[in-house]
């Protein structure tokens, strides 16, 4: 079956598979490598364990994107396979680097359809 969706170059590259946990522990193990974790999408906060907005912030891994048509209604309901480009950005307020995913495409793990895919590349 023909994807509805244009490739895009970042999509082209191979995914090392990790999760929510492994990221948050340890994120020098992913940066600037493309990587597939599962979890909730939840905007703003990212791909997080839990629905829950108390514990939501807790265990996320913030996701940049610049479409604004990727919002909580389209994917957050559903566990989603999220893959993304792992980035590493210092924070000033925080001072010390934070793992940012520049998303490529979320799938919904159940049904395996996409519910969102970059078309465009990122521009920073």
């Amino acid at each position: 079956m023909e994807s509805v969706f244009p490739k895009v170059q970042a999509i082209e590259l191979p995914y090392v598979q990790t999760s929510i946990v492994q990221l948050k522990a340890h994120p020098e193990r992913y940066y600037d490598r493309n990587i597939s974790i599962k979890g909730f999408y939840l905007h703003p906060q990212g791909i997080t364990l839990s629905k829950d907005h108390n514990l939501s912030r807790e265990l996320a891994v913030e996701v940049i994107t610049d479409d604004p048509e990727l919002t909580y209604d389209v994917c957050g309901t559903h566990w989603v396979i999220l893959e993304g480009h792992l980035l590493k950005v210092f924070d000033r307020e925080l001072r010390h680097n934070i793992p940012l995913i520049i998303a490529d495409r979320l799938t919904i793990k159940e049904s395996g359809d996409v519910c969102w895919q970059r078309t465009e590349p990122f521009d920073f």
